[in-house]
């Protein structure tokens, strides 16, 4: 059995060998021991997401001694 996210349970003598992007994970007598190894495997490997930023939470730095928030100059009306 191949995935479409790298991993296989591969034959190999009377055992099968549990592979993820070409590196051999472990080796188990049956096929569903195989398979059950790389569902406990993918679990614990599943890529962390990250909140993304709104502009709503972006929120402008507070102004310090060592640091004044930033000003816009006001515009001269001509």
């Amino acid at each position: 059995m191949i995935t479409k996210d790298g991993y296989a349970t591969v034959p190999w003598g009377n055992r099968f060998v549990l592979i993820h992007n070409g590196f051999q994970l472990s080796d188990h007598a049956t096929d569903a021991e195989a398979i059950e190894a790389l569902k406990k495997h993918r679990e614990q490997n599943k890529p962390k997401t990250t909140k993304r930023a709104t502009k709503k939470s972006i929120t402008p730095p507070k102004a310090t001694k060592k640091t004044p928030a930033k000003v816009k100059p006001k515009r001269k009306k001509p």
